[in-house]
């Protein structure tokens, strides 16, 4: 096992620990927030790169991939929101146990769906 399969190992095994301490419906909105995330950043980037060109004055790939992670971001944070609101309400329904091992099985894969974006997007 080389050191970069140690080092995903315990990037994924963190996943695992923390969608099981934040539950369900937090891990489910976070899955559903990469995933849309992802495919706004992808697709609508360019017209944020419009707008910021006038601001920063520099490259064209440095400006594309801060388009990119600023539509990333903003779409998880709104994610955030409605996962912090839905648990609020849904507090009143003690899910338990269940809950929790959900979590964590949607930890894992919210995990590797951020392994999987940064490795395509850098190779």
């Amino acid at each position: 096992m080389s050191y970069l399969d140690l080092f995903f190992g315990l990037i994924i095994a963190w996943g695992a620990y923390n969608g099981f301490s934040k539950g369900l419906v937090n891990e489910l909105a976070s899955v559903l927030g990469v995933i849309s995330g992802v495919y706004l950043a992808k697709n609508f980037y360019p017209h944020l790169d419009i707008k910021l060109k006038p601001i920063f004055e520099s490259e064209a790939n440095f400006i594309s991939i801060l388009s990119s992670m600023i539509i990333f971001l903003i779409t998880i944070m709104i994610f955030k929101i409605i996962a912090k609101l839905l648990t609020k309400f849904l507090k009143l329904i003690a899910l338990g146990l269940l809950n929790r091992i959900i979590g964590s099985v949607f930890g894992v894969i919210k995990t590797v769906l951020l392994i999987m974006y940064c490795y395509f997007y850098i190779f």
